[in-house]
């Protein structure tokens, strides 16, 4: 008994998901569905031959690194744009201490902690003149 490719990668399938290889298993799982998808094309379902089952595989693949392409030339730009803004900044930044000083402690909201009232409960006797 000969078997079809289709059958052959869904063999392929199950026994990837048993050594729970998911990277194998993800790509299988996109051509079955690729394959189903060809065979449900149009008005009735009809079994794709071994070598239909090869185009459409071929078309898949093709399709596939078109978009990891795309998707690898997004990134460089991405990676460009972030490195020519980091460029930007140091070159602003350089030599210019007295431009960003150190910022002052704060308490929250922009004061300063001079600027923060004191926690102390009201009607609380004051002892600050014991410890001068």
């Amino acid at each position: 008994m000969t078997t079809s490719l289709k059958q052959t990668l869904q063999h392929d399938l199950t026994e990837s998901i048993r050594a729970r290889d998911a990277v194998r298993s993800a790509t299988l799982r996109m051509a079955l569905t690729a394959v189903t998808t060809a065979e449900t094309a149009g008005t009735t379902h009809r079994t794709l031959s071994d070598a239909e089952v090869l185009q459409v595989l071929t078309k898949e693949a093709k399709k596939r690194k078109a978009d990891a392409l795309k998707a690898l030339d997004k990134e460089a730009a991405e990676i460009a744009d972030r490195e020519a803004a980091l460029d930007a900044r140091m070159t602003n930044t350089e030599g210019s201490t007295a431009a960003n000083p150190k910022p002052k402690p704060t308490g929250g909201a922009g004061r300063t902690l001079a600027d923060t009232p004191s926690k102390a409960p009201a009607g609380a006797k004051d002892f600050s003149s014991l410890w001068k």
